[in-house]
């Protein structure tokens, strides 16, 4: 008999919440909690595994004074003064909490069951799609998705540095969280909270920092930052790729093949100038885990290039 092959999709609630991965450095992330009890903690299993993460230390409810507190994208600091909302019990209360909320009865819960291929595990990603409701073009019955991308800044409020969620959308609409009541503002009000220092990328040395139902420390030390303009630009390039269009990655990768393809001068210069309009915290993905973007670096400023004593 033959058979005709279908398939289907299902859309699965979720909320992110703050949390912290121990894994030899401390990171701050978000976990996106689903309907399902299925929680991404950089693993997605389900509820039962998510407790175990949290009893053996994958996902932890502090950071002890003098470690180094991480966030993707944003920097690192040795921190001190840590006062902490939550113990490993309460916070898997609280996890559960969420998923409750979006699924009162618990039903339908996910058990989760290893799936190998040719005797290798396969995975699932368990990011979600951020999105907001249109209130623009509404629809009752099936309300439309407006697509979005997170990052984390910090918010200063009378020299309390708030770590915040930026999230901004493809109508160019942006709505903060995590100082207090949500924001929304467009990318000119953002502008102007980066040039007057209440949006930025780093901090003071003896900094209070705020993580809304997290977490609180100061900071000690700074391992490192990324630039606040870097991260403006990285903004707008997400907005560009929200729209449609390619990214500043997507355009430099474009001239990179095209100048593996026919190596020129007139190509190597088009490399350069479309390299150094990507953000510097972006370059590394312009090449596979090992390599990064040394191959374009080479070839734009020379092997020598490596032999400067300023680059780190």
């Amino acid at each position: 008999m033959v058979r005709t092959l279908v398939y289907r999709t299902i859309s699965l609630h979720g909320v992110k919440t703050p949390g912290i991965i121990e894994n030899g450095v401390y990171h701050f992330t978000y976990f996106d909690v689903y309907e399902d009890g299925r929680v991404a903690n950089w693993n997605f299993e389900d509820f039962e595994h998510f407790i175990k993460d949290v009893q053996n230390g994958w996902v932890v409810t502090n950071i002890p004074d003098g470690k180094e507190f991480s966030c993707y994208n944003l920097g690192a600091w040795n921190i001190t003064a840590g006062r902490w909302y939550y113990t490993p019990e309460s916070y898997i209360a609280y996890i559960k909490s969420l998923v409750l909320e979006l699924n009162p009865n618990w039903t339908n819960i996910h058990t989760y069951q290893e799936r190998r291929v040719n005797g290798v595990v396969v995975g699932e990603s368990g990011s979600g799609t951020l999105y907001k409701e249109d209130t623009v073009d509404v629809d009752v019955f099936f309300p439309k998705k407006v697509k979005g991308e997170h990052h984390s800044l910090f918010y200063c409020i009378e020299n309390n540095y708030y770590l915040v969620s930026i999230l901004l959308f493809k109508d160019k609409s942006i709505i903060i969280h995590g100082c207090g009541e949500e924001k929304v503002i467009d990318f000119d009000v953002l502008r102007q909270l980066i040039d007057q220092g209440v949006v930025c990328s780093t901090l003071p040395i003896g900094a209070r920092v705020i993580i809304e139902n997290l977490g609180e420390f100061t900071t000690t030390e700074e391992s490192y930052s990324n630039d606040i303009e870097d991260l403006f630009a990285g903004l707008e390039d997400d907005y560009r790729k929200l729209n449609g269009e390619k990214s500043l990655n997507d355009l430099c990768l474009d001239v990179f093949d095209a100048y593996q393809a026919n190596p020129s001068d007139e190509l190597k210069e088009a490399l350069k100038l479309a390299y150094e309009r990507v953000p510097e915290h972006l370059r590394m993905y312009l090449g596979d885990m090992d390599t990064r973007d040394s191959e374009i670096i080479e070839i734009i400023y020379g092997p020598d290039y490596w032999d400067n004593e300023d680059i780190e």
